[in-house]
This record gives C-alpha cells, sequence and structure tokens, in this order.
C-alpha cells in the first residue's frame, strides 16, 4: 500500500499544481476585454459581446444576420427591412413581432425616425446606449449629422463605415462585427479571410495563366468600369483575376471607358453589376457595346459587392466563373477558428486525465 499511497499522493500534487492554469485561463477569460476599432480609425471597448445592436445599412444588417445573430438587432434601417433577399426574412419576422424596430434611417428625412426607435428600445431596456454598439454604414455627410445626434442623447458606441474599397478591409469590418456579437473571429470570416489565398495556392500549383477580366457599373448615365479602390475590383483580385481596367491616372473607383477595346481579341469576364442586370434597358446596352463577347457576362449579385460577409461567395463564384477547370460548386468550407486561449486549457486537462488513468490502471491490476 505504500506505493500505492505514493502514487496517490504524486496524482495529488499533480493535480493541485494544474490548479493555478485552469484559475488563471478562466480569470483571464472571463475578464478580457474585446477590443475593435472602425472605419475611421476610432477604438472601441467592450467587456463581453453584446446583447443587443442597431444596425443601420443593409451591410451590416446582413453581415449579423449572416453571422447567425438576427436575434441581437432590436433597431435597423427601412432599406435593411425593404431588402428583397431572402435571408432577411428572419428581421422581419423580428420587426412583425416588434423585436426590432425599422422606421428610419441615416438620411435627413429619415433620421428623426432612426434615433426615436433607439431612444425607445433603450427605455424599454434594449438597448444600452452606453455599453451597446450601434454599426452604421453610408456616406460622410449622412453619416456625421446622424452620429452628431446620437451622442448628444448619449449613445457611445457608434461604429461608422463611410467607405470599404478593398477585401481586405472588409475581413477586416467583418471580423470586428464579428467580436462584438459573438466574441469570437467565427469560422465564416475566417473562411472569407483564408479563401483569396487558397485560390493563389490552387492556380500556382495548377501554373494556369491568370484570365483577364473587369467589373461594370452603371451611374452618372453611363457605363463605368471598376478601378482600384473598387471593391469588386479588388474581388476580382481575390478570386486570382487581372483586372484590366485599373487606371492609377484616375482617381475615382469607377471610370467611363469604352468597352468594346476593352473586349475586343481578349479571352474575358465581365462581372456586372444590380445596377445595370436588374435594368432590361441598360443590360441590352451593354449587350450591344459586348457584341460577340455578351455570354462572358457574369452578374453579381447586390449583397456580394456591398459590405456584407456575403463577399465571399461573390469571390468564390468569379473564380469559378474564370476558371471553370479548377473551381466548381459551393464554397468550400475553411478549418476549424484557432482559439489559442484554449490551449493551456486542453494541455492541462490531457495531463490530468492521463496521470488519473495511469493511476486507475495500476489500481485495476493491484
Amino acid at each position: 500500500m505504500r506505493i500505492e499511497a505514493r502514487i496517490i499522493a504524486i496524482t495529488t500534487v499533480i493535480l493541485l499544481s494544474l490548479c493555478p492554469v485552469f484559475m488563471d485561463y478562466i480569470d483571464s477569460y472571463g475578464e478580457e476585454t474585446i477590443t475593435v476599432k472602425d472605419g475611421n480609425g476610432s477604438e472601441f471597448v467592450f467587456s463581453e459581446p453584446a446583447d443587443y445592436v442597431a444596425t443601420i445599412g443593409v451591410g451590416p444588417t446582413s453581415t449579423v444576420i449572416d453571422l447567425g445573430f438576427a436575434d441581437k438587432i432590436v433597431v435597423c434601417d427601412t432599406y435593411s427591412k425593404s431588402n428583397a433577399d431572402d435571408s432577411f426574412d428572419i428581421l422581419r419576422e423580428r420587426i412583425d413581432s416588434k423585436d426590432t424596430f425599422a422606421n428610419g434611417s441615416i438620411f435627413s428625412s429619415g433620421r428623426d425616425a432612426l434615433i426615436t426607435d433607439l431612444i425607445y428600445m433603450a427605455d424599454q431596456g434594449k438597448f444600452d446606449i452606453k455599453t451597446d454598439p450601434v454599426l452604421i454604414t453610408g456616406s460622410k455627410s449622412y453619416v456625421n449629422p446622424t452620429v452628431d445626434e446620437l451622442s448628444k442623447y448619449g449613445f457611445v458606441n457608434i461604429l461608422v463605415w463611410e467607405d470599404i474599397s478593398s477585401y481586405d478591409e472588409l475581413i477586416e469590418y467583418v471580423r470586428t462585427i464579428s467580436l462584438i456579437v459573438s466574441g469570437v473571429v467565427t469560422d465564416s470570416v475566417q473562411k472569407m479571410s483564408d479563401m483569396p489565398d487558397e485560390i493563389a495556392d490552387v492556380l500556382d500549383s495548377s501554373g494556369i495563366q491568370r484570365h483577364d477580366a473587369f467589373y461594370v457599373t452603371y451611374s452618372g448615365s453611363v457605363m463605368k468600369v471598376g478601378n482600384e479602390n473598387s471593391l469588386a475590383n479588388s474581388m476580382i483580385l481575390a478570386a486570382g483575376g487581372v483586372s484590366l481596367t485599373e487606371d492609377p491616372s484616375k482617381e475615382n473607383p469607377t471610370y467611363e471607358a469604352s468597352i468594346p477595346d476593352l473586349v475586343e481579341g481578349k479571352n474575358v469576364v465581365v462581372f456586372v453589376d444590380s445596377s445595370i442586370w436588374k435594368s432590361e434597358d441598360y443590360l441590352n446596352q451593354l449587350n450591344n457595346q459586348l457584341g460577340p463577347y455578351a455570354d462572358e457576362i457574369v452578374k453579381l449579385d447586390p449583397l456580394w459587392n456591398n459590405f456584407t460577409i456575403r463577399s465571399t461567395e461573390g469571390v468564390w463564384v468569379m473564380a469559378c466563373a474564370m476558371y471553370p477547370e479548377l473551381f466548381t460548386g459551393d464554397v468550400p468550407s475553411s478549418s476549424e477558428v484557432d482559439d489559442d486561449g484554449m490551449f493551456p486549457y486542453l494541455i492541462a486537462s490531457g495531463l490530468s486525465i492521463v496521470v488519473i488513468l495511469a493511476l486507475s490502471y495500476y489500481l485495476m491490476r493491484k
């Protein structure tokens, strides 16, 4: 029994020595804060994932929904409410049941209603103006007056994104929202981040030549193509394509160009914004300019070329369109999220199990 007593004593010492590891992990995890930055570089600190969130803009609303946290949205804007995508149906159900209010917007005609919704939810205990976040996207001329008004009423965590011009910036934006609503970088965000590298690895190993492509939209009564600082253009690059329309001499993210000249004599894929393909007239105009290359049109879903996590799908569709021999099917899943904070816990647990099993085996043999 002396040997057994010694083993029990040693086991006890080991387990006691592991207690600080468990306690330190639990304490640090419980006290860990979430620090993020918005599109203007302003820093925000949250003690825990938000219980409630206001999403002002289709982009943040769609992203929170797709991350799986629609039940945290207590206020959104009228444009989110009216968005035709099926994913917003869950939001409309919440609006019908008055769990979410969506009567306003950042525009002057809807700003008062937006602020009224937020104040009402705060009064009902459904939103904490000191801790819960308001996520806003839009142009500075409309966002700034909205932020000023909200600040006057005491709202503290107002995160703003006035422009996102690259896929990398979009990843950081989605990562920020994921941390705010869930406390972690979710698997879907990791997939979004990993996709360009995974596509590049396949292309590099295949030795295939990178495909020419460009993006077309419609604004100011003319067809325009994507330039540097255009989100859709950066998605083409993330998908492994070569953009034919990047022109450093032009400052704007889109500009008018001769589309027939761009496609003449080239094997090119043309990615078309919904501003064109939703209009029969505009689409016919584009087809006429493309001539025999009209079959190379790929329609972009409005949520792909937007401030949403859906851009992952857009990049994958672009890669499939340019390299059908390499990429097909649904968006591939990524590896599980690596949570480094769990490492000490897993090590300690593993050691404990090994010791206990060894002791049990020895005593049973006796």
